[in-house]
Formats: C-alpha cells, sequence, structure tokens
C-alpha cells in the first residue's frame, strides 16, 4: 500500500534542558498558555490544474502571532503539513493533482507554540489536458543509506520538468510510497528484515498523472540488528574555557563513552540514541583531542575550549543557511578551514522549518540530517555551535533546542565570555520592550561586562537593513539599538535579510567619530538572495546582494577584525577594522586588492605579481579606514631585493596622484625623499587630511626616479621593463604600509 510522505497530527516537542549553564538569564513569567485566534475565512484565486492562491483573515494573539502552518489533503480526515509560513496571511500551493479537490487547513501558532484551532476550505483544481510525461530523475542522483535493521533512506534529485506534482517510490518492483510535492525528495522506508537487500527505482509523476520512466535500479541492504552508525555529529555545544558538552546520534540505542585528555568519559544516560556528554575540568584556551564510541562505531574531533583574556582568537557568523544550496555547502567548507574557534548563527538555521518532522529520529532522514548535519559535520566535530534563533526555529516544535543545547536557562537568549569577547545572543521572535525579561537580561548582562575590551551582539533580525523601506526591524531598532548605544557596544551581528551588509559606526542611525556601533547583515548563509530595493543609506558603508558568504571576526585585545568571506571563492570581498580610541592602527592596506582587468596576473596566496608592460596593468588597492577620529596618517614603503632591486630597474612602487581616477587623496602626491635601496623601509610619508570612514584607492604602479632622485607619486606607469611584486600586509618582503593613528 502506497504511504504518504508526511504523518498527520502535531509532532511531539523534545526539550533537552540538562545541560550547563552558562550565563541564566533572569527568570522568566509565567509561560504562554494563549493560543492565537482561529485564522479567518480562507478564500482561494488564481486556480489552475497545478496551482492555486490561498488568502485568509488573520489571527491575533496576546502577544504576537508568529506564522501560519499550512496542511493539505485529499480530505479534512488525511492532512498533511506541507509548510509554515512567516506571519502573512497567504501562501501560494503548486505541485498539485489537476481535477482534484484538495482541503486545505491553516494554524496560527505563537512563540510559546500554542496552535489556533484549524480553518478549512477546499479548492478543486482544473482538468488538464497535458500528455507529455516529464523527465525522470537523474539515476545517478538516487542514493540509498542503510540506517539501521529496518530501514533503509532513499534520497534522490529532483525532475527536470516543472510541472512534478509527486514521485513514486518502488522497491523490489512494488509501489510503497508516493512522496508529494513540496516535500523533498527523500524517503525512509521502515519495516524492513535484518540483513535483507532490496531494490529501489523513483519515478516522477505530474499534474496530470502522466508518468516519467523509472530511475535505475539500485540495491541496498538493511544492517545486522546489533550493528551501531554514528548518524549525526559528534559535535561540541555550551563550550567554556573549562567545560564543554560533546554531542552525537546514534542510530538504534546504545551505550556512549566519551575519551578526552586522558580521561573515558560515559553517557549517564545509558542506553540511548542522542548521547550528550558533558566533560569538566579543562584548561583555558587549549585544544583537546576526543573520540566518541558507541558500540563498535567511533568518531573523532578536536575540542577548544575558551581562550583567555589577551589571546587572540577568531569565530566564525553565518545567518540564514540549513537549506541543503551548494552555497551552504560551500560556507560550511570554508568555515571548516577558516581557524575559527566557534560558529555563532544568527537565526532560521534549518531550513524551511527548523528539521520537521524531526524528532522522529528513528524513522525519518530529517531537514537536520540533509540540511545541516550533512554539510556542517567538518566544522561542528572541531568548533562551538552557538545558536542564535530565528522565526524558522519557531517552527520545529522544539526540535532544534533538542539536538542542540543553547546556554542559559531558556532556549532563547543567553551569553558567554571567549578571550576578549563578551558575546550576548538574543532572540528578535520574543518580547524586547524595556520591562520585559529579555530586555532586562541584556540590560544586567551588559552593564555587568562594561570593563571587558568587546562587547558584540548576535541576533536574528537586523536593526539596520537597506533590503527594502521595512526590512530593518523597527521593534528592535526602537528598543535594542539605545541599550547597545548606552552600553557601549562594539559589533551587533544580524541575519534575517538574505544578503550582506556592513554600516559605519552609527549613533542615532548616523556616522559618527567614536563611540558608534557596527552592525553587520550577514543573511546569505545559503538560503537564496534578498536584492536591495532601495537606494544604498548614508549609514550602510558596503552592501552586497549576489554572494553566498559568512562573516569571519578576528578579536584581539585591541582590536576587531570583521572579514565577509564569500562562498565560491573562500575570498574575503568586505573588511572593516574596529578599534578602541587612542590605539594606533596599521590598516590593511590591500584587503581588497584587486587586479584591473586589463592585467594578465592573478594575485596568489602571499604576494600579487604586476606586469609593467603599459599604465594599466597594475594594482588596485582600496582600505577604508574604522578609526573615526583620525590625527595622522601616513603611507610607508618596504623595498625587495631581486626584480624590485631599484639598482635594477630603477625604481619600485608608487602611488597614484589624485588627479588618477582611481586616486582619493587629499593631497595631490606623496614624494619619498630619498630613492630606497634594496630591503630597506623608506620612512613613512604624511597623506595629509584622511577622512574616516572614506574608502581611499591606491594605484600601485613602478617608482621611477624624477629629477632629484626622489621617488615622487605619479598618475601612470612610465617603465615597461621587468615586473614587480607587491606582498600583501604582514609579510615580511616588499609592499607599502598603511600608519592610521586614532585619536
Amino acid at each position: 500500500m502506497a504511504m504518504t510522505r508526511f504523518a498527520v497530527g502535531a509532532l511531539a516537542v523534545i526539550l533537552l534542558w540538562s545541560y550547563l549553564v552558562v550565563a541564566a538569564p533572569s527568570a522568566s513569567s509565567a509561560v504562554d498558555q494563549t493560543p492565537p485566534t482561529r485564522p479567518g475565512t480562507i478564500t482561494a484565486s488564481g486556480v489552475t490544474a497545478s496551482a492555486a492562491s490561498l488568502k485568509w483573515g488573520p489571527s491575533t494573539d496576546n502577544i504576537r502571532v508568529e506564522g501560519y502552518r499550512v496542511y493539505r489533503g485529499p480530505s479534512a480526515s488525511t492532512l498533511a503539513l506541507i509548510a509554515t509560513t512567516d506571519a502573512v496571511t497567504s501562501y501560494h500551493a503548486t505541485a498539485l493533482r489537476s481535477n482534484v479537490a484538495y482541503t486545505f487547513g491553516v494554524v496560527a501558532i505563537d512563540a510559546a507554540n500554542n496552535q489556533s484551532p484549524m480553518r478549512t476550505a477546499t479548492v478543486t483544481t482544473l482538468a488538464s489536458a497535458d500528455t507529455t510525461a516529464p523527465t525522470a530523475p537523474s539515476s545517478s542522483s538516487v542514493a540509498l543509506v542503510a540506517f539501521s535493521s529496518s530501514r533503509i533512506d532513499v534520497v534522490w534529485a529532483t525532475s527536470g520538468s516543472s510541472d512534478v506534482a509527486y514521485y513514486e517510490v518502488y522497491r523490489d518492483g512494488a509501489l510503497v510510497a508516493t512522496v508529494e510535492r513540496p516535500s523533498s525528495p527523500r524517503f525512509s522506508d521502515n519495516g524492513l528484515a535484518a540483513s535483507s537487500a532490496h531494490s529501489y527505482r523513483v519515478c516522477a509523476v505530474d499534474s496530470a498523472g502522466n508518468r516519467s520512466p523509472m530511475t535505475a535500479a539500485k540495491t541496498a541492504a538493511t544492517l545486522s540488528p546489533t550493528a551501531v552508525k554514528i548518524a549525526r555529529g559528534p559535535y561540541l555545544s555550551v563550550v567554556t574555557g573549562t567545560s564543554a558538552i560533546v554531542s552525537w546520534w546514534t542510530n538504534i540505542p546504545t551505550s556512549g563513552v566519551l575519551a578526552i585528555g586522558g580521561r573515558t568519559l560515559t553517557d549517564p544516560a545509558g542506553q540511548v540514541r542522542h548521547h550528550a556528554v558533558t566533560v569538566a575540568g579543562l584548561a583555558p584556551g587549549t585544544t583537546y583531542p576526543y573520540t566518541v564510541t558507541s558500540g563498535s562505531a567511533s568518531s573523532s574531533g578536536s575540542l577548544h575550549t575558551a581562550a583567555p583574556p589577551g589571546r587572540t582568537f577568531s569565530f566564525a557568523a553565518i545567518g540564514d543557511f540549513g537549506s541543503q544550496s551548494t552555497g551552504e555547502a560551500q560556507n560550511a567548507a570554508n568555515i571548516a578551514s577558516a581557524g575559527t574557534d566557534f560558529v555563532q548563527t544568527l537565526g532560521d538555521n534549518v531550513y524551511p522549518s527548523a528539521g520537521l518532522p524531526d524528532p522522529d529520529f528513528a524513522t525519518v532522514y530529517s531537514d537536520f540530517d540533509a540540511r545541516f548535519y550533512k554539510q556542517f559535520k567538518p566544522v561542528l566535530a572541531s568548533q562551538a555551535l552557538f545558536p542564535a534563533n530565528g522565526n524558522k526555529e519557531y517552527y520545529g516544535d522544539g526540535a532544534f533546542w533538542a539536538n542542540f543545547p543553547m546556554p542559559g536557562s531558556n532556549h532563547s537568549w543567553y551569553s558567554y565570555d571567549w578571550g576578549d569577547a563578551h558575546i550576548l545572543v538574543l532572540d528578535t521572535e520574543q518580547q524586547m520592550a524595556p520591562g520585559s525579561d529579555q530586555y532586562t537580561f541584556a540590560q544586567s548582562d551588559l552593564a555587568a561586562h562594561q570593563a571587558d575590551p568587546w562587547r558584540i551582539v548576535a541576533l536574528q533580525r537586523p536593526p539596520y537593513s537597506s533590503t527594502s523601506a521595512n526590512s530593518s526591524s523597527q521593534p528592535v531598532l526602537q528598543n535594542l539599538v539605545p541599550l547597545f548605544q548606552a552600553q557601549h557596544v562594539d559589533l551587533a551581528l544580524s541575519g534575517n535579510s538574505h544578503n550582506y551588509e556592513r554600516s559605519y559606526p552609527l549613533r542615532d542611525g548616523a556616522r559618527v567619530a567614536s563611540g558608534g556601533v557596527t552592525y553587520v547583515v550577514s543573511g546569505a548563509g545559503g538560503n537564496g538572495f534578498n536584492a536591495f530595493t532601495i537606494a544604498q543609506p548614508t549609514w550602510s558603508a558596503f552592501r552586497e546582494a549576489t554572494y553566498y558568504e559568512f562573516v569571519k571576526v578576528t578579536v584581539s585585545p585591541t582590536a576587531l577584525v570583521v572579514d565577509a568571506v564569500r562562498a565560491n571563492t573562500n575570498a574575503v570581498f568586505d573588511s572593516t577594522t574596529i578599534r578602541k580610541p587612542g590605539v594606533p592602527q596599521n590598516a590593511v592596506l590591500n584587503a581588497d586588492a584587486t587586479i584591473d582587468p586589463a592585467a594578465s596576473t592573478t594575485p596568489t596566496s602571499s604576494r600579487v605579481r604586476v606586469d609593467a608592460s603599459g599604465p594599466t596593468n597594475d594594482l588596485l588597492l582600496k582600505f577604508t579606514s574604522s578609526c573615526t577620529d583620525i590625527t595622522a596618517a601616513s603611507l610607508g614603503l618596504t623595498v625587495g631585493s631581486g626584480s624590485n632591486d631599484p639598482s635594477t630597474h630603477g625604481g619600485d612602487f608608487y602611488a597614484t596622484s589624485a588627479a588618477d581616477p582611481h586616486a582619493n587623496w587629499a593631497e595631490g602626491s606623496v614624494t619619498w625623499p630619498t630613492a630606497p635601496a634594496r630591503d630597506t623601509t623608506v620612512a613613512p610619508v604624511s597623506l595629509g587630511a584622511v577622512t574616516a570612514g572614506t574608502t581611499y584607492s591606491l594605484d600601485v604602479t613602478r617608482l621611477v626616479p624624477s629629477t632629484g632622485g626622489t621617488f615622487t607619486v605619479r598618475g601612470t606607469n612610465t617603465s615597461a621593463d621587468g615586473a614587480g611584486y607587491f606582498s600583501k600586509e604582514g609579510s615580511a618582503t616588499l609592499g607599502p604600509r598603511l600608519s592610521v593613528t586614532c585619536g
């Protein structure tokens, strides 16, 4: 008998509270038990053979409606959950079968997982005259994975045809499942005999009932009853300088053992699938290799405890990412090799509904498996995960928090320390007005950490986003931004807008010379893009809406360096440095280095070759000073040997004048008083009036001796012999050095 992909009815809520408390919020008020009102009447429009647009009257709630769950079925008695929407009163139903009467149901939910009574309506699709069969899924995309002695997971890629309504899965020649779209193309086949082999094929069926050819048969065998697999993890959470939780999931209930730092710790939960072992007594800023073992299965990783104050470290921040896209996989791979200590998420961590139908882990390959654990497995084994909630986390009936224990005494807001950074994680789905539990906690927490060098906030909804006229979150802007300013927050990281945007240091929405907060949106983690639909505001320093990305934040006692890293190239495409007043700043001159399009060479890992055959074949360098109260700025030059020997080529590199379109200096020229010798550093010269927050560009070409033996800024390349090299900032070889001193 054919089986549908989703089970009917509400899914169990599993909340895991047995974890280490790092920073407990203030006591919560009484749990909200008031459900939203029943949605209003559902109306349908634009009905075709395969689609219909639904609208309904809004629900009301004593606090706020979080979203709407949409159900669908042939009849009211067989409704299956197909989507959870944001708090909008419409849904466009696609991939419907033609000439079928569908019953749709809509339920409102709030942030406490209270559900309204359901509103239903029946919609009959039109007949279809289509007789063309859809294309079959690629046979090479069909993958079979034996999960246990009674279950095999079947996963495949979607058909190339746009009118597919559902897929049929055949086991050993018999139909065993129909997977209705918009469900993901996968099926978990349960109830099989142990150690038995089975053959599977998949067929696509369009709205009119036309069937594609079958995929080629593939075979897999179930495991023996005692075979143990580590199906998820290991992963690290609630990591401090001295303790951590190491978690993993096994396919069957079994015991678990964590080996770390010369100790063997047994999971006190006994025979379970979800293992979570707390390890304490660790040393701060230390790396501990570890191994988890269950039965005959084992897996290893490395745990980095929180850095002590004074030690430089970096972390990754990413939002809106768990969608099973190529961009998500690229970001995960880049983070795994980024040298970061931990990952701070910015909400909307797993699409579309935070893991539904999880937590039925024993029987269903869920969105957690397909959209999170698969891509982030290398990251999770060696970098602690600190999640922030977005609205999607409230769509999953608590499944997300069962997987990832969050620090604190609830699953909403918390704080932690790492090195010289104090990081506050807020939940923009919860109340945040002055007097609320969350606001009180945030105010008290930030006030208690004014002596820390850096205060960083992570939250989902951005106070500053120029995606559209209403993409800046007004509740955050009105309630939290004044708090951030009063409590001297340095950096606020958010997601929600599916793009990247960085502000200037701001106070009350305006650029300031000191005491401002820098706001960064990193919402292009993998779930599509939101184009900017309004002009770039004056507060916006940089924005980009076509790259998947994550943000790497490097924290030292004197600076925060924020790098935006493009997913498909692993290259930094925007960077800023935040420093405290009175701290000298040695800016990274070529943080945004690019080769002129006319150049014939490309950058390498440590130096960029510049072809000196013509005036356009040069290196364009950009920098933006994050120092908001500049008192001095100068440019120095380091001269290497080899092909850059001035005695061989008569010169080295120089910056162009302001007359050149690439340059933007207040002074028209920069002159070094003497010709530099080999392997020497030329004394820096003043750049004059450099404006804080302004992006400056230099064309670095070849230094040529001018009259009197000095090196003068020139607008073109006047030498065609040989080739030069410019080394990236931080190298011990050739390169200009910019120094900016903050007041």
